[in-house]
């Protein structure tokens, strides 16, 4: 649904384009409690909008998904996003246009794969039609980035630290250890920053492209799961986390790198996982992992050719020191043995 706080929820995160006006519709609705209702359109361009500068990426792809309706007339709809850059100006990228119904919700989907030069200074995407100016309903609306396996749980272009959690009520660990239930679903891990423990329970995880992990506590694990670990770093090439390019403050206040904090979105950071990586299932490596620690797993680890003929490179360096200072969960009771010899009967 629409759902967002009062006075009128649906309006929230999002602004009209042209003369329309937009409003809450707590009739008409597709799921929760509210859907967004245009009114008084005076081009098929007008429409609902929503500004997501910063949270778009050159070169990825995203999904985009909305229910939209109209109120008296069947039309056509379609949604456009649009890019206006440093360098090249104004960019748009609209779906096919496919119906919408007078009274009844259609979905209006697509992918896009904006690419600009520069520096994107503004990023919407809107719902307009083709024909008419009727008045436009939408709800339940998405703009997500796409992973190899389509719409999943993801963490992308994030910071996860003992101080900085931005997901659910934003709760920290003082040692950065987080819990992720997927309950069957798939965690999707890439161009994010983690001063911490991950632990991911009833689902595959696959950390790809480039991240920058260490634990928070120097001997704790990086990454633990009871179900498969997929690392498939490196797929698109990259060797370093840019801030620049990702459109995120990997070192922000209260999650320093080497000591240091800023506000801007100017640094790199070296493609690294360090820690103990640790499955109860498989651990499976495809394309160029770097790693520094130990990887683990109660069944195999396995190497995957990315094509044919194709090889997978994994890059380890083996840290004694979680050998001599194992973290909790990974040491077992000494037993004590008798050496032949070693011991002799005393009488008294």
């Amino acid at each position: 649904g629409m759902e967002g706080p009062p006075p009128d929820p649906p309006t929230q995160h999002w602004f009209p384009v042209g003369a329309c006006t937009l409003s809450a519709d707590g009739v008409k609705k597709d799921e929760g409690s509210y859907s967004l209702i245009a009114t008084g359109r005076a081009s098929t361009s007008d429409g609902p909008a929503q500004d997501v500068t910063g949270k778009v990426v050159s070169g990825l792809v995203y999904g985009v998904s909305v229910r939209a309706r109209t109120v008296g007339v069947n039309d056509q709809g379609r949604i456009t996003l649009t890019v206006t850059s440093s360098i090249d100006g104004v960019l748009s990228w609209s779906t096919s246009w496919s119906a919408v119904e007078a009274g009844k919700f259609k979905t209006l989907e697509g992918l896009f794969v904006p690419t600009w030069n520069g520096v994107a200074t503004s990023v919407t995407w809107r719902v307009e039609t083709k024909n008419t100016t009727d008045d436009l309903g939408i709800d339940t609306a998405a703009l997500v980035e796409q992973t190899p396996y389509g719409f999943v749980r993801t963490i992308h272009r994030e910071v996860l630290s003992p101080n900085h959690n931005p997901f659910g009520a934003g709760t920290t660990n003082p040692e950065g250890i987080y819990i992720i239930d997927l309950q069957g679903g798939i965690l999707s891990l890439q161009r994010t920053r983690i001063s911490g423990t991950l632990v991911v329970l009833n689902g595959p995880v696959y950390v790809w492209a480039v991240v920058h992990w260490a634990p928070a506590v120097s001997n704790y694990p990086a990454l633990l799961s009871n179900t498969e670990i997929n690392f498939w770093l490196g797929n698109d090439g990259s060797t370093e986390l840019n801030e620049a390019k990702a459109n995120t403050n990997y070192n922000p206040l209260g999650t320093p790198y080497a000591g240091w904090s800023d506000a801007d979105m100017l640094d790199t950071y070296p493609a690294l996982m360090r820690g103990i990586v640790y499955s109860t299932n498989d651990v499976k490596l495809r394309y160029r992992p770097v790693l520094e620690g130990v990887v683990l797993a109660d069944n195999d680890i396995i190497s995957e050719a990315t094509d044919v003929g194709g090889m997978s490179f994994f890059d380890v360096t083996y840290l004694s020191h979680y050998y001599r200072d194992a973290p909790p969960g990974f040491t077992a009771t000494p037993v004590v043995t008798l050496s032949h010899g070693s011991i002799r009967r005393v009488v008294d």
